[in-house]
């Protein structure tokens, strides 16, 4: 399919317009919740298929290095006037990235599979780039949108032939689609947009309504978030300098007095709910306290 000139700017139109801008936030929600974890500093991110930069900006803004590819030129020209330097760009087909292996941590695939004519080249492609892991956007097929859009009659605008002619998938196809050529991984999902076009409005129901992440395959826009198990982290919860001991306070341990007397309960370790009643005993002969258990051999142990 061509993205030419006048696509790019009638998608750049539909962005602004009222159903763009809901859609694109209800997308934005979905992907930031999937990716939730993703978000660290110095980590890369290549979305595959960029369009005009909506999401590389969004990605960016998230604390993510982006690079985006796309195989329109219309489509990258759009992306820059909207990104800047904020992010690389790339021409490029999805199918034959010309990345090396593990050059990004992640790879996003927005919307793109519904468009290549080989969508496992893509998928395994984005498998061989990503070091970590790898997001699948795609159009739902059993979703009251698409039921809509058949029952809707012709398409009017150019937009929507392009999308009239995007190949929309079942989750079980997605699933062994991904299967078939990333293989068996760990997976998040999530769908928005449950209702029909007509309720994609900011309105207070409408909004609540298309704004909550659902199970697949409700909604008409499904993510599924691929995590490889190639790496194992690195930052551990406590990092010690040396290797760690045990030091009790001074004023927490027994003294030589404390041993040496014979009528000393010697041994007897006591907890700290008991230190008031130690200290309010005066025949108990303890300079100092210390936490523990009392040993049954007390009466008898004497130091050595």
């Amino acid at each position: 399919m061509i993205w030419d000139e006048k696509v790019a700017q009638d998608y750049l139109y539909w962005e602004k317009s009222e159903p763009g801008i809901f859609i694109q936030s209800r997308k934005k929600r979905l992907i930031l919740k999937i990716c939730a974890s993703w978000f660290n500093r110095k980590a890369s991110a290549l979305e595959v298929g960029c369009g005009t930069g909506y999401f590389l900006q969004v990605l960016h803004e998230a604390g993510l290095d982006v690079t985006g590819l796309d195989a329109s030129p219309a489509m990258l020209n759009k992306a820059r006037k909207r990104v800047g330097v904020k992010a690389d760009l790339h021409l490029g087909n999805a199918e034959y990235l010309q990345f090396e292996t593990n050059a990004y941590d992640y790879v996003l695939l927005l919307n793109v599979l519904e468009f290549c004519r080989n969508p496992g080249d893509a998928l395994e492609e984005s498998f061989r780039v990503a070091k970590k892991g790898v997001v699948v956007n795609f159009l739902n097929r059993h979703s009251c949108y698409n039921l809509a859009r058949k029952l809707g009659g012709q398409p009017r605008s150019g937009l929507d032939q392009l999308y009239a002619k995007a190949r929309y998938w079942s989750w079980p196809e997605m699933r062994r689609l991904i299967e078939a050529n990333i293989g068996q991984y760990p997976l998040k999902l999530g769908s928005v947009l449950p209702g029909p076009p007509w309720t994609w409005k900011d309105r207070f129901i409408c909004r609540f309504f298309n704004s909550l992440i659902y199970p697949l395959p409700c909604g008409a826009q499904c993510a599924a978030r691929i995590t490889f198990c190639r790496t194992v982290p690195l930052t551990p919860l406590i990092a010690w300098k040396r290797e760690p001991k045990l030091h009790y306070p001074k004023t927490n341990t027994l003294t030589s007095d404390f041993f040496d007397r014979p009528s000393c309960p010697a041994g007897i370790r006591i907890k700290p709910s008991a230190w008031s009643m130690v200290f309010n005993n005066p025949d108990l002969p303890i300079k100092g306290t210390a936490v523990g258990r009392p040993s049954p051999e007390y009466s008898s142990r004497t130091r050595t």
